[in-house]
């Protein structure tokens, strides 16, 4: 699997948009859309915060949209392996429809 470091995120969000991508951040937000209603295109570029504190509030900010996986019961946040295995099949499905 190629793997790339980019000491710049906000650079990198910048290629990523004149690219034609679209900068989701995957974050517990009201502002966030649940992301079974997202109609994803062909190109998002998925943010992911740490399992702690999430997204650094500036990133958030850089995000062209913010989706939420909606969340049942006590718990209010999954493991991040979880949260993107659950992301990238909901962008999946909703690019497939």
């Amino acid at each position: 699997m190629p793997l790339e470091h980019h000491a710049d995120i906000h650079a990198l969000l910048a290629s990523l948009r004149t690219a034609g991508y679209t900068v989701a951040g995957l974050e517990i937000d009201p502002a966030a859309l649940r992301i079974g209603r997202y109609p994803a295109g062909q190109r998002v570029a998925l943010v992911l915060g740490d399992e702690v504190n999430g997204i650094d509030p500036e990133l958030r900010a850089a995000c062209d949209v913010l989706l939420q996986i909606p969340m049942y019961g006590d718990k209010s946040s999954l493991n991040i392996s979880v949260a993107v295995g659950i992301a990238l099949y909901s962008l999946q499905a909703a690019r497939d429809e």
